[in-house]
């Protein structure tokens, strides 16, 4: 593998990026050595590999082991034009997303590929220390410049928005995304589609569309069924007084049957406690009846201020 003089890799404007801690990566390439080595134009212009080019910098590497760009097998290409695309500024968080989960997942299939041509690598390496195993997420690391933390954001990302189509709009931020799935996965599975189809219209905001999602969560399940059949109706009134509902904040409980609750269940604790104790039915007995009250206190409530 030829080698090149570090001071003479041209950084373009490009490729000239924030990388990050690279602190852990040069600490990886004094243990073994570097396992990918960068990639170059014929005029020695840096194509790939700025993290791995910093990191040799940072332990003051003279030279520097390189591919040219011709020499590169399909997959290898792929992965620079995966990278080119992801610096592009028009992509929607969900394009971006989806950029990094083939990007992690060509980087697994070139692994492999490696490891198949070369079985016995890395066996007889003078270097100390073991290499980052093939196709492991440290691999994937080296290998596209993108942490673990990323890809796994971008798996949970792309995942959820090819579930929920609606969601590919460009106002679907990956925050909002994300929220939108954590709220998603509290509900009944059966449930879910019904919630998507109330909050992937047109005319709703992500914000608005993730506060409905929580209010779905935060609401009893005969209330939840309730706006669902509103919003499966074939009046459009009755669509519209679904999302209404959907959107109302769920009342807070009476403060009442919240202190009675804790009160059964200190009761029910000593009762626990001491074992054998002849206080100990009458204790069980007193949180049973304490616990109906706050029951009762709580019906009240809701039918005072609604489901």
């Amino acid at each position: 593998m030829p080698h090149i003089a570090v001071e003479e890799v041209q950084i373009g404007d490009r490729l000239r990026e924030e990388y990050g801690d690279i602190d852990g990566l040069a600490e990886s390439l004094e243990k073994h050595g570097l396992i990918h080595p960068i990639v170059l134009d014929a005029d020695n212009n840096l194509v790939c590999g700025g993290r791995r080019l910093a990191a040799a910098m940072l332990l003051g590497w003279e030279q520097i082991e390189y591919r040219e760009v011709g020499a590169l097998s399909e997959k290898e290409r792929r992965l620079i034009e995966l990278e080119e695309n992801r610096r592009r500024k028009d992509l929607t968080p969900y394009e971006e997303a989806k950029n990094i989960v083939e990007q992690a997942e060509t980087a697994r299939e070139m692994a492999k590929e490696e490891a198949e041509l070369r079985p016995e690598s890395g066996r007889n390496s003078p270097k100390r220390g073991r290499p980052p195993e093939a196709g492991s997420d440290r691999d994937v690391e080296d290998r596209t410049g993108i942490p673990r933390a990323a890809v796994d954001i971008a798996e949970k990302v792309v995942e959820t928005v090819e579930t929920y189509p609606f969601m590919q709009n460009p106002g679907w931020k990956q925050t909002r995304v994300l929220e939108a799935r954590e709220h998603l996965q509290k509900l009944p599975e059966s449930d879910r589609p019904k919630a998507a189809a109330l909050i992937g219209g047109p005319f709703i905001p992500p914000s608005r569309a993730v506060g409905i999602l929580k209010n779905l969560v935060e609401k009893p399940a005969d209330a939840r069924a309730e706006i669902f059949r509103l919003q499966e109706s074939e009046d459009s009134r009755e669509r519209s007084l679904a999302l209404t509902r959907a959107a109302e904040l769920v009342p807070a409980p009476d403060p009442r049957s919240v202190t009675l609750r804790e009160v059964s269940r200190k009761l029910k604790e000593m009762a626990a406690l001491f074992t054998g104790d002849p206080f100990n039915p009458e204790l069980t007995r007193y949180s049973e009846e304490v616990n109906a009250l706050a029951d009762h206190i709580r019906d009240a409530h809701r039918r005072k201020t609604g489901p």
